[in-house]
């Protein structure tokens, strides 16, 4: 049975043959439904709507495993015209609690590194948590999400070429247990930019406000209260291959010849670990949250 983490993205395959070990044969009205095994709604479909045919045959599903998608069993269905199915279960683990998770597992290291057993899995661990973290400064954000919805405070920017507020805010994928405050007061007329994050799998980055909201930002601060389950839904897979990278790159240090602390001609080894490596930094271009200036 197949393992996946809640916050990853699982790329579920189903290969259909003309019968029984029969040469692969194309389906027609291809959908995919995700369900947990002891019953219940399903969680997935039935969809079509991102289901990609690779080869004669063969199809993929890329299931965006929800970070906080329950622990379990899980049965994936593929239906076909004709009454052609498929069906695997797999296993969903529990994802990253926190707001600093680590963006791969030590299964995912261990594979990517082709290393077949557990001797290493403790400095594979810490390889991981350091590239994670390495992660974050290089981009300025941090790919996890709250557990539990939190107040934070921000400050309201006058946009008085458009006649509105903008109000900057932390990384933000979901409108549950959203609210909005100013001095106390609810404010509900208001916009989440940019319009199309959701549709590109990309945070909201800021609230804005009209001038002609019944609620206004005041004070000398101009400060918005924003209580939300901050951060991101899912780790991009971008991310998580970056991860894989710079956390193979800091396991093969260890047997540096002139060990962590580097040497007088290589440099000091310790500065690498505050920056991501060359083509790590490429993959997560994309990914980079500028920093505030002043």
């Amino acid at each position: 049975m197949t393992e996946y983490t809640a916050g990853e993205t699982a790329t579920l395959l189903a290969q259909f043959a003309a019968y029984p070990g029969g040469p692969a044969a194309d389906v027609t009205g291809l959908t995919v439904t995700i369900s947990p095994t002891g019953g219940g709604a399903a969680v997935v479909g039935p969809t079509s709507s991102g289901v990609v045919h690779e080869s004669t045959g063969l199809y993929s599903y890329p299931w965006a495993i929800d970070v906080e998608q329950a622990a379990g069993t899980y049965v994936v269905e593929w239906n076909a015209d004709g009454g052609v199915t498929a069906s695997e279960a797999v296993t969903v683990l529990a994802g990253p609690t926190g707001w600093e998770p680590d963006y791969v597992t030590v299964a995912e290291l261990r594979a990517h590194l082709r290393i077949g057993d557990s001797d290493d899995d403790a400095a594979l661990a810490v390889a991981i948590t350091a590239a994670s973290r390495a992660i974050d400064t290089h981009t300025n954000r941090q790919f996890g999400r709250v557990t539990e919805a939190e107040e934070r405070r921000f400050t309201a920017r006058a946009d008085t070429t458009r006649g509105r507020w903008v109000v900057p805010i932390d990384d933000l994928m979901s409108t549950t247990s959203l609210a909005v405050e100013v001095d106390g007061d609810a404010l509900t007329d208001y916009e989440l930019e940019p319009v199309n994050a959701a549709s590109k799998s990309r945070p909201w980055s800021r609230l804005v406000v009209s001038d002609d909201s019944s609620v206004m930002p005041a004070g000398d601060r101009n400060e918005v209260a924003v209580t939300a389950l901050w951060g991101w839904t899912a780790v991009p897979t971008a991310v998580k291959q970056a991860c894989l990278l710079q956390a193979a790159r800091f396991h093969a240090r260890r047997d540096s010849p002139y060990g962590i602390a580097g040497s007088p001609d290589q440099g000091n080894e310790l500065r690498l670990l505050a920056r991501v490596d060359p083509d790590v930094a490429v993959a997560l271009r994309t990914y980079v949250k500028p920093r505030a200036v002043g």
